[in-house]
């Protein structure tokens, strides 16, 4: 079982830094894009830049301080799936997971992304 996606499990993390898009906008994490995906295109600017850890600090602020409303519709597990199909779509990402099959994972600061990332596993019976 791989239970924190730190350390020499970064690489898991929806924080670890890759190209992903939303919207044809590209973002430098998956964290990046989770968040800016909640808010409507205007407000997403500051996403694209600084920390993944920044742009979940921006996401709170904007919902509490601003009381900016997140997207009606949105959907987390959808939205999150997505992006980390896109992650994945990489050789060697995809490699690197392949080697976790027989593996729990669960992440626990997004336990929903564990979940997802053994679900793709499943689901696409890549090949190393």
């Amino acid at each position: 079982m791989i239970t924190k996606f730190i350390g020499p499990n970064h690489w898991l993390s929806d924080y670890y830094p890759c190209s992903v898009y939303v919207d044809g906008t590209e973002f430098k994490s998956v964290r990046h894009a989770l968040e800016a995906s909640k808010f409507p295109v205007v407000n997403r600017h500051g996403f694209t830049y600084g920390s993944a850890t920044r742009a979940r600090r921006l996401s709170q602020h904007l919902t509490g301080v601003h009381q900016v409303p997140i997207l009606s519709g949105w959907d987390e597990r959808k939205v999150l799936k997505n992006l980390l199909e896109q992650k994945f779509s990489t050789k060697t990402l995809q490699d690197a997971l392949i080697l976790t099959t027989g593996q729990h994972l669960h992440d626990a600061n997004c336990h929903l992304n564990g979940v997802l990332l053994m679900e793709i596993r499943q689901e696409r019976h890549w090949v190393l």
